[in-house]
Protein backbone atom coordinates (compact mmCIF):
# COMPACT_ATOMS: atom_id res chain seq x y z
CA UNK A 1 0.00 0.00 0.00
CA UNK A 2 1.46 3.39 -1.18
CA UNK A 3 2.21 5.82 1.69
CA UNK A 4 0.37 9.23 1.51
CA UNK A 5 1.86 12.59 2.99
CA UNK A 6 0.39 13.53 5.94
CA UNK A 7 -2.84 15.85 6.59
CA UNK A 8 -0.54 18.99 7.18
CA UNK A 9 1.20 18.45 4.02
CA UNK A 10 -1.86 18.18 1.84
CA UNK A 11 -2.91 22.01 0.45
CA UNK A 12 -5.56 22.68 2.57
CA UNK A 13 -3.06 22.74 5.69
CA UNK A 14 0.53 22.86 4.64
CA UNK A 15 0.10 26.84 4.05
CA UNK A 16 -0.83 27.22 7.77
CA UNK A 17 1.41 24.59 9.32
CA UNK A 18 4.30 25.10 7.25
CA UNK A 19 4.46 28.23 7.52
CA UNK A 20 4.86 27.04 11.30
CA UNK A 21 8.37 25.11 10.83
CA UNK A 22 11.48 26.99 11.68
CA UNK A 23 13.37 27.76 8.36
CA UNK A 24 16.58 25.69 7.10
CA UNK A 25 19.66 27.63 7.85
CA UNK A 26 23.16 26.95 7.35
CA UNK A 27 24.95 26.23 10.53
CA UNK A 28 27.79 28.56 11.67
CA UNK A 29 29.89 25.24 11.42
CA UNK A 30 29.31 25.20 7.80
CA UNK A 31 31.92 27.31 5.51
CA UNK A 32 30.79 28.66 2.28
CA UNK A 33 33.29 28.36 -0.33
CA UNK A 34 32.93 30.44 -3.32
CA UNK A 35 35.14 30.10 -6.35
CA UNK A 36 35.56 31.62 -9.67
CA UNK A 37 38.82 30.90 -10.62
CA UNK A 38 39.69 27.70 -13.16
CA UNK A 39 43.13 26.99 -11.32
CA UNK A 40 41.33 27.41 -7.59
CA UNK A 41 38.85 25.43 -8.52
CA UNK A 42 41.01 22.63 -9.79
CA UNK A 43 43.06 23.02 -6.47
CA UNK A 44 39.91 23.15 -4.79
CA UNK A 45 38.54 19.88 -6.33
CA UNK A 46 41.75 17.85 -6.59
CA UNK A 47 41.90 18.30 -2.47
CA UNK A 48 38.17 17.06 -1.85
CA UNK A 49 38.22 14.34 -4.26
CA UNK A 50 41.48 13.03 -2.06
CA UNK A 51 39.69 13.28 1.02
CA UNK A 52 36.07 11.57 -0.14
CA UNK A 53 35.97 8.07 1.02
CA UNK A 54 34.80 5.51 -2.47
CA UNK A 55 31.27 5.24 -1.66
CA UNK A 56 30.46 8.99 -0.25
CA UNK A 57 27.75 10.53 -1.40
CA UNK A 58 27.76 14.89 -1.48
CA UNK A 59 24.80 17.34 -1.65
CA UNK A 60 24.57 18.50 -5.48
CA UNK A 61 22.81 21.40 -7.24
CA UNK A 62 23.10 23.14 -10.15
CA UNK A 63 22.03 27.12 -11.34
CA UNK A 64 21.62 29.08 -14.53
CA UNK A 65 20.04 32.01 -15.76
CA UNK A 66 16.63 31.80 -17.34
CA UNK A 67 16.48 34.78 -20.08
CA UNK A 68 12.77 33.16 -21.97
CA UNK A 69 14.74 34.67 -25.29
CA UNK A 70 13.58 32.40 -27.40
CA UNK A 71 16.14 30.10 -29.67
CA UNK A 72 18.55 31.32 -26.50
CA UNK A 73 20.41 28.56 -24.71
CA UNK A 74 20.98 29.46 -21.43
CA UNK A 75 24.28 27.84 -20.19
CA UNK A 76 24.77 26.65 -16.49
CA UNK A 77 26.03 29.60 -14.21
CA UNK A 78 27.07 27.33 -10.73
CA UNK A 79 27.69 24.38 -9.72
CA UNK A 80 27.47 23.43 -5.60
CA UNK A 81 28.62 20.68 -4.05
CA UNK A 82 28.30 19.90 -0.13
CA UNK A 83 30.43 17.57 0.89
CA UNK A 84 29.91 17.01 4.91
CA UNK A 85 28.07 19.30 7.32
CA UNK A 86 30.92 21.21 7.41
CA UNK A 87 31.98 22.84 3.81
CA UNK A 88 29.93 24.01 0.83
CA UNK A 89 31.96 24.78 -2.50
CA UNK A 90 29.92 27.17 -4.69
CA UNK A 91 31.57 27.09 -8.77
CA UNK A 92 30.96 29.93 -11.03
CA UNK A 93 31.72 27.85 -13.90
CA UNK A 94 30.17 30.63 -15.75
CA UNK A 95 33.24 33.04 -15.15
CA UNK A 96 35.72 30.22 -15.93
CA UNK A 97 34.71 29.70 -19.00
CA UNK A 98 34.83 26.41 -18.93
CA UNK A 99 34.40 23.08 -16.28
CA UNK A 100 37.91 22.27 -14.67
CA UNK A 101 39.16 18.55 -15.43
CA UNK A 102 39.40 17.77 -11.27
CA UNK A 103 35.51 19.36 -10.88
CA UNK A 104 34.54 17.43 -14.35
CA UNK A 105 36.32 13.96 -12.92
CA UNK A 106 34.49 14.77 -9.62
CA UNK A 107 31.38 14.94 -11.28
CA UNK A 108 31.12 11.85 -13.50
CA UNK A 109 32.70 9.78 -10.58
CA UNK A 110 30.81 6.67 -9.87
CA UNK A 111 32.31 5.92 -6.77
CA UNK A 112 31.24 9.56 -5.29
CA UNK A 113 27.32 9.54 -5.27
CA UNK A 114 26.16 13.53 -6.20
CA UNK A 115 22.67 13.64 -4.40
CA UNK A 116 19.43 16.18 -5.05
CA UNK A 117 16.47 16.72 -6.11
CA UNK A 118 16.03 16.71 -10.24
CA UNK A 119 19.85 15.60 -10.30
CA UNK A 120 19.05 13.30 -13.30
CA UNK A 121 18.32 16.68 -15.15
CA UNK A 122 20.68 18.67 -13.91
CA UNK A 123 23.48 15.86 -15.41
CA UNK A 124 21.72 16.08 -18.51
CA UNK A 125 22.04 19.82 -18.29
CA UNK A 126 25.76 19.56 -17.56
CA UNK A 127 26.28 16.77 -20.67
CA UNK A 128 24.71 18.91 -23.17
CA UNK A 129 26.55 22.35 -21.80
CA UNK A 130 29.88 21.24 -21.36
CA UNK A 131 30.30 17.51 -22.29
CA UNK A 132 29.96 15.77 -19.47
CA UNK A 133 29.66 12.40 -19.51
CA UNK A 134 30.64 12.27 -23.18
CA UNK A 135 29.76 7.98 -22.48
CA UNK A 136 26.34 8.61 -21.61
CA UNK A 137 25.91 5.36 -20.46
CA UNK A 138 27.59 5.95 -17.25
CA UNK A 139 25.59 8.94 -15.91
CA UNK A 140 23.17 6.59 -14.00
CA UNK A 141 25.78 5.60 -11.91
CA UNK A 142 27.34 8.45 -11.06
CA UNK A 143 24.17 9.78 -8.19
CA UNK A 144 20.75 9.29 -6.35
CA UNK A 145 17.72 11.07 -7.74
CA UNK A 146 16.90 11.90 -4.07
CA UNK A 147 12.94 12.05 -4.81
CA UNK A 148 13.36 8.66 -6.22
CA UNK A 149 14.98 7.65 -3.20
CA UNK A 150 12.44 9.11 -0.64
CA UNK A 151 9.38 7.57 -2.87
CA UNK A 152 11.33 3.99 -2.13
CA UNK A 153 11.86 4.35 1.23
CA UNK A 154 8.73 5.35 2.73
CA UNK A 155 6.82 3.18 -0.63
CA UNK A 156 5.44 6.73 -1.11
CA UNK A 157 3.67 7.64 -5.02
CA UNK A 158 3.60 11.38 -4.09
CA UNK A 159 6.19 14.10 -6.18
CA UNK A 160 8.89 15.48 -4.67
CA UNK A 161 10.51 18.88 -4.26
CA UNK A 162 13.62 19.74 -2.33
CA UNK A 163 11.52 22.33 0.03
CA UNK A 164 8.62 19.34 0.89
CA UNK A 165 11.64 16.87 1.26
CA UNK A 166 12.73 19.38 3.59
CA UNK A 167 9.56 19.88 5.34
CA UNK A 168 8.74 16.36 5.80
CA UNK A 169 12.38 14.69 6.55
CA UNK A 170 13.62 17.79 8.38
CA UNK A 171 10.65 19.03 9.79
CA UNK A 172 12.23 22.30 8.47
CA UNK A 173 10.88 24.99 5.75
CA UNK A 174 13.24 25.89 2.94
CA UNK A 175 12.85 29.01 1.65
CA UNK A 176 12.26 29.30 -2.35
CA UNK A 177 12.13 33.41 -2.50
CA UNK A 178 11.82 34.21 -6.68
CA UNK A 179 13.91 37.07 -6.63
CA UNK A 180 17.12 35.15 -6.01
CA UNK A 181 16.03 32.02 -7.53
CA UNK A 182 15.35 33.37 -11.15
CA UNK A 183 18.00 36.13 -10.70
CA UNK A 184 21.03 36.66 -12.60
CA UNK A 185 23.53 33.43 -11.83
CA UNK A 186 26.01 34.48 -14.43
CA UNK A 187 26.77 37.98 -13.24
CA UNK A 188 30.12 38.22 -11.34
CA UNK A 189 30.38 38.34 -8.17
CA UNK A 190 27.49 36.71 -6.79
CA UNK A 191 25.78 38.35 -4.09
CA UNK A 192 25.67 37.03 -0.66
CA UNK A 193 22.31 36.45 -0.91
CA UNK A 194 22.73 34.44 -4.10
CA UNK A 195 25.93 32.22 -2.63
CA UNK A 196 23.70 31.13 0.30
CA UNK A 197 21.23 30.41 -1.61
CA UNK A 198 22.99 28.21 -3.84
CA UNK A 199 24.89 26.86 -1.07
CA UNK A 200 21.58 25.82 1.47
CA UNK A 201 20.71 24.00 -1.57
CA UNK A 202 23.20 21.24 -1.83
CA UNK A 203 23.33 21.55 2.04
CA UNK A 204 19.69 20.37 1.99
CA UNK A 205 20.42 17.87 -0.16
CA UNK A 206 23.11 16.11 2.39
CA UNK A 207 21.00 16.54 4.82
CA UNK A 208 17.45 15.28 2.98
CA UNK A 209 19.79 12.26 1.86
CA UNK A 210 21.52 11.19 5.34
CA UNK A 211 17.73 11.73 7.33
CA UNK A 212 16.52 8.98 4.26
CA UNK A 213 19.13 6.61 4.76
CA UNK A 214 18.56 6.66 8.42
CA UNK A 215 14.43 6.48 8.10
CA UNK A 216 12.95 4.89 11.20
CA UNK A 217 8.77 4.51 10.40
CA UNK A 218 8.01 5.60 14.10
CA UNK A 219 9.63 9.24 13.27
CA UNK A 220 7.10 10.38 11.31
CA UNK A 221 4.71 8.60 11.81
Amino acid sequence: MKRTLPLWMSKSGKNQICSALPNLTLPNTCKLIYSHDANDCSILCDELQSSLAPSSVIGFDVEWPVSYIKGKRDITATIQICPNKKQCFVFQVSKMGMIPSPLKKLIESSEIKKTGVNVIGDMWKLHHDFNIFPDQSLMSQSYIELSHFASRTINSSQGWSLRRLCQYFLKSDLSKENNIRLGDWAQFPLSEDQLYYAALDAYASLLVYESILNWKPAQFS
